[in-house]
This record gives structure tokens, C-alpha cells and sequence, in this order.
């Protein structure tokens, strides 16, 4: 009979940036992008958040992929459901040793945000719940957090100052529903959370992410729970 194996092998991942690298930065934002898009393009959604002491990053997945046929654009997945796990605890290493590499690059003490896209927010959340630095900002736009996190554990001892979702009105993949049934989750694990709602669909937007940027509180309480 046929078996299967694991070998873990080296891989070569990219990423790329926008700011300084000479020490003088005291805010990083890392964006984490959605399935079969492109880091670079992330980064120019973030654009919004350049500053002269700013470092905005942007890491590729590691499995890309051809999004239409056998050529043409090229997409990049964190991971699908085939040896889930093994692709889990790959990206959350090579976040690790991404974060790693960049430190000694940044001011003494500087504050780490991320912001996930779509499928990034899953990878946001989890790398959120497993890195040991502190986070600043947890964005997740288009999409929540990964529905196999302890949320006990989150609300005990939250790994972000502030979680954040981004929703919009038209957004294909987040329906009403869906958006009714995470509220509901982090409610009852008494997960802190704000929302910033945008009339628009599945897309980072310029004037909503600066606005978002401006206004980290999101909604009211009550706001929240209509």
C-alpha cells in the first residue's frame, strides 16, 4: 500500500516594502494579502499608511499559482485545505523569521500592526495568536478570524491592543449572515473587537482604509451589536 510522507524543506519567500530600513522607523504595518493576489499589489492598497516613519511590508504566500488556465496572471494562496496544518505552521515560520530578519532594521521598540485581506485576515489572526511579539493593530478586512483559533485563550490574554474588522455593505464573500455570526462569536468569548463599515464590496478602498487609519475606534458598542 501506497504511504505518505513529510519532509520539510527550504524555501525561498519574498516580500516586499515600502519605507525606511536605516533604524529610524517606530510603526510597522504588515499586510497580509487575499487568495491569488499578489504582495505587491497589497502593498500599493496600503499606500494610505506610508509616513516618513513608517515601514509598510508586504510577504508573498508561498504557493502561487497561474489564476487562469496554464499562463498568464499569477496568484499566490497561504494556504488550501490539503495538508492544512503543515501549511499553517509553514507561514507562521516564515512570518516569524520575516518579523526576525526586519527588527534590527526598526527603532528600538517599534509597534507592529497587521492588516489581513480576505484570506490574509485567517493568516493575521492566527500568526497574531502564535508570535510573541506584541501586536498594535489587528486589521481584518474582508474577512475575520480563523475559526479555529481559542478565543478563550484571545480574550484572556489578547495578543493585539485592538481587533479590527473591515466590512463591506456589497461584499460577496461576507454576508450579512456570516458578518452576524462572527459578531456573535467574539460576543460570547467576550473578544474585544470594533468595526468600521464602508459602502462597497470585496476590496481595500484608499479613502476607507485612510479613514479606518484615522479612526481606529470603529463602531460604538451599540453599533457593533445592530
Amino acid at each position: 500500500m501506497p504511504a505518505a510522507h513529510a519532509l520539510a524543506v527550504e524555501r525561498t519567500a519574498h516580500y516586499w516594502t515600502h519605507g525606511p530600513l536605516d533604524g529610524t522607523a517606530d510603526t510597522v504595518w504588515m499586510g497580509l494579502h487575499g487568495y491569488a493576489q499578489r504582495a505587491a499589489e497589497l502593498l500599493d492598497d496600503l499606500m494610505p499608511l506610508a509616513a516618513e516613519d513608517t515601514l509598510l511590508i508586504a510577504p508573498e504566500a508561498l504557493s502561487r499559482f497561474y489564476r487562469r488556465g496554464t499562463d498568464g496572471a499569477i496568484g499566490a494562496s497561504w494556504m488550501t485545505s490539503a495538508e492544512r496544518d503543515d501549511e499553517i505552521a509553514d507561514y507562521l515560520a516564515y512570518l516569524d523569521r520575516l518579523r526576525d530578519t526586519l527588527t534590527p532594521r526598526l527603532a528600538p521598540d517599534a509597534t507592529w500592526h497587521v492588516l489581513g485581506f480576505s484570506q490574509g485576515a485567517a493568516t493575521a489572526s492566527r500568526w497574531a495568536a502564535h508570535t510573541e511579539t506584541s501586536l498594535g493593530r489587528l486589521v481584518l478586512w474582508g474577512g475575520t478570524l480563523a475559526h479555529d483559533l481559542d478565543l478563550a485563550a484571545w480574550a484572556a490574554q489578547p495578543p493585539a491592543d485592538r481587533v479590527e474588522l473591515v466590512l463591506g455593505a456589497t461584499d460577496r464573500y461576507l454576508t450579512a449572515e456570516r458578518v452576524a455570526q462572527e459578531e456573535r462569536r467574539l460576543t460570547v468569548a467576550e473578544v474585544a473587537y470594533a468595526v468600521h463599515r464602508y459602502d462597497g464590496g470585496h476590496a481595500i478602498r484608499p479613502q476607507v482604509l485612510q479613514r479606518v487609519a484615522d479612526h481606529p475606534s470603529g463602531a460604538s458598542a451599540s453599533e457593533r451589536r445592530s
